[in-house]
């Protein structure tokens, strides 16, 4: 199937192939019809693909912020690396879609195939979209006007924050996409609407729908004052987008005593304090389609708000827009600037920054698109020596760390990058391209069942790791897996047996640390015959408490997710059984993530993980200290580390962080190539997992926990 693309470095559109989409919970697969590009949005993202490094920096000085952090704390090269991952990643563009339902994922009753549905989709010739951003198009309504189903919830949205009263005078800044839809919507509410564009076209267009619109603001000025006997307008809607500061000025001005302005467009940031104190305004931001944008568990799992206690979602508006549309309250027919077809809509998007009379353009699609789940790019011959690689998961790790190192590992292997999976085709397509894979997918088996791919990588969200590593290791694949090997003790018993059971299964997970040059080195000095002393700081980082990190069910929660890195390096550095586990976190944390984990080792060696995420992002990430008879062991955000003896200190530093995920790249594909021992035994990459369960058990128990008593 096609998909429209924005490249973020110099903000070429591309037309792409992808493979078609796989259905998941939740979710439907619509076939689409036709979709809206919406100028306002698309040509501001535009602006800012084609704008040069600098003025991008200039556009997001938050992210500008967040470079300098990163920089001081994970050293230049890191931070250079992770932005030039991010801009090498294409955007989707668009968000108007309507279609026919072709799938329809499990947990639906609402929708089935053949419906006909607007939705958030992209410029895509099939989409996947969670059912509470899909909504049934009546039959009085056209595919036409439906596609104007989903701004024209951004206007309603942006109304419903005004909370207009019938007889308000109602000033719209922007008659754009959003701001033409608004006006009627208000007329429709019985409000006294007044509009203001600079552009000659528009504010014609708003008086042909029977709205007095202006193009000046002295204009607006004496409308406002004739209407409101000088009193000032009661609402002002703001749907405009503009660099300036000068328009949130104007719209105090025309606004009454305690009016309130809300803002849907993208206006200048700075205010003048005085506009608002002297009349007591109000100002909020609306937060596009309406209640549940954002928000994970409505918009991935369908999780509803209560209807009697959130009455307007995103959903509803979408209900109410098209109800709207199908008694002619709001009229479309004027707003289609124009009409291309899909494959060449690439070269409408030129006339977007040029052209300001433009309002909407519709995209048609082809009524027969590919539906093949596997897109080939190169069609390599496969010897027999070589290590020929399939990826299940396509995210930022994959991208920013994983395809990286081993890119430069094909100097000194054999590597065929065979294909690469994910579940909506979009993401593995670019890394396909980017890296030189053969094929890209969203189905599991093109990888798993491949007889040509003998080691498969598996890098997709924690609840899946299990099920995937029982599949590639029956299938007889090596496996690399990323932490956590699994969530919970059942998952790891299953995967026990699975090893039991295919001796000559290869399983790998990712715990890199203890391959990095600063371990190696501190590893080399500790006295073998002593009991150890070791503190691992880990400034985690806070994370939303929506994210899937925290799910139990998903994740696993951040104690099993992340901090079993920090228990295997613990492990490999004292090389002793761990004999009891105790975890203890601040008291009524909802999120468990700022918690100690104390291991006590068989040879009296004891370890603290602290792990933290109430920190700040300017202080490193993770530090290691070890007092071992007289010698102070450090390793510093993996980028220096220092041996303090009685006599003397030794010292390595780098230019840039080694965590040591190259180095286990490179030990795991010599034991297959070699047909040797893994970097990191089965027994030890189990026994890790395994000491994290206990250490999430103790924490919810609050109580220690003897090893030899779980076994």
């Amino acid at each position: 199937m096609k998909k429209i693309l924005q490249d973020l470095k110099n903000g070429d559109i591309i037309i792409q192939d992808v493979p078609k989409p796989k259905i998941k919970n939740n979710h439907l697969i619509i076939k689409t019809n036709v979709s809206l590009i919406s100028i306002g949005t698309e040509k501001t993202l535009l602006s800012f693909g084609r704008s040069n490094y600098l003025d991008k920096a200039r556009q997001q000085p938050e992210k500008v912020q967040q470079v300098i952090n990163k920089i001081r704390v994970d050293g230049l090269k890191e931070t250079l690396s992770s932005v030039k991952s991010k801009l090498d990643t294409p955007l989707p563009l668009g968000y108007c879609n309507v279609g026919i339902v072709e799938e329809v994922g499990d947990n639906i009753t609402e929708f089935k195939k053949g419906d006909r549905v607007a939705s958030n989709g992209s410029h895509s010739e099939f989409v996947l979209v969670s059912q509470n951003l899909c909504e049934k198009i009546p039959n009085n309504v056209t595919d036409e006007e439906a596609l104007f189903t989903v701004p024209g919830s951004i206007a309603l949205q942006g109304i419903r924050l005004c909370k207009t009263e019938i007889g308000d005078t109602v000033v719209v800044y922007g008659l754009g996409l959003l701001g033409l839809l608004a006006i009627q919507i208000l007329k429709a509410d019985g409000c006294n609407v007044i509009g203001i564009d600079r552009s000659t076209e528009k504010v014609k267009l708003g008086n042909e729908l029977g709205i007095k619109c202006v193009q000046s603001f002295s204009d607006l000025q004496s409308l406002v004052n004739k209407d409101t006997l000088s009193m000032g307008a009661d609402k002002v809607l703001i749907t405009a987008s503009t660099n300036s500061n000068q328009l949130l000025h104007e719209a105090a001005t025309i606004s009454r005593k305690r009016g309130k302005i809300v803002l849907v467009g993208v206006i200048g940031r700075e205010f003048n304090r005085s506009d608002f104190y002297e009349k007591e305004l109000e100002f909020q931001v609306s937060c596009s389609y309406g209640a549940g944008r954002y928000d994970k568990l409505y918009e991935e799992q369908a999780i509803d708000y209560p209807y009697a206690y959130v009455r307007w979602t995103e959903k509803r508006n979408f209900n109410t827009i098209l109800r709207l549309l199908g008694n002619k309250s709001i009229s479309v027919d004027k707003m289609l600037s124009s009409s291309v077809e899909l494959s060449n809509a690439g070269n409408i998007y030129d006339k977007i920054l040029n052209d300001s009379s433009l309002i909407g353009i519709k995209i048609n699609y082809s009524n027969n698109p590919s539906r093949k789940a596997k897109i080939i790019f190169n069609s390599k011959f496969k010897s027999s020596n070589k290590i020929s690689l399939g990826f299940i998961g396509a995210g930022n790790f994959t991208n920013g760390v994983l395809l990286p190192k081993i890119k430069n590992l094909s100097k000194e292997f054999d590597i065929d990058l065979n294909t690469i999976v994910s579940l909506e085709g979009l993401s593995s397509t670019n890394l396909a391209k980017k890296f030189n894979f053969n094929a890209s997918s969203t189905n599991i088996g093109d990888v798993i069942d491949n007889d040509d791919i003998n080691t498969i990588f598996i890098t997709t969200q924690s609840d899946t790791h299990a099920d995937l590593v029982i599949k590639a290791l029956k299938n007889s694949k090596n496996v690399f897996v990323e932490k956590p090997l699994c969530i919970n003790n059942s998952q790891l018993n299953e995967i026990k047996k699975t090893l039991t059971n295919n001796n000559s299964a290869r399983l790998m997970v990712g715990f890199n640390r203890r391959f990095s040059k600063h371990i190696e080195f501190i590893k080399t000095n500790l006295n073998k015959h002593s009991s150890k002393c070791l503190s691992i700081l880990v400034n985690a980082g806070s994370l939303p408490y929506d994210h899937w990190h925290h799910d139990v069910n998903v994740g696993g929660g951040r104690l099993i997710h992340e901090s079993v890195h920090f228990i295997d390096l613990a492990n490999h550095l004292i090389g002793e059984q761990v004999s009891n586990v105790f975890t203890n976190s601040i008291l009524g944390d909802k999120t468990n993530d700022k918690f100690t984990i104390n291991l006590s080792y068989s040879d009296g060696s004891i370890a603290s993980i602290h792990y933290w995420a109430n920190g700040n992002t300017r202080f490193p990430k993770e530090k290691i200290t070890i007092f071992d008879e007289g010698n102070i062991l450090e390793c510093d955000n993996f980028k220096s580390s220092k041996i303090i003896f009685p006599k003397k200190t030794l010292k390595k530093s780098y230019w840039s962080q080694d965590k040591g995920h190259e180095k286990l790249y490179k030990n795991f594909f010599e034991s297959i190539t070699n047909n040797s021992e893994l970097p990191i035994s089965i027994d030890s990459q189990i026994n890790s997992t395994y000491i994290s369960f206990l250490a999430n058990e103790s924490i919810m128990g609050s109580k220690i926990i003897q090893v030899s008593d779980t076994e």
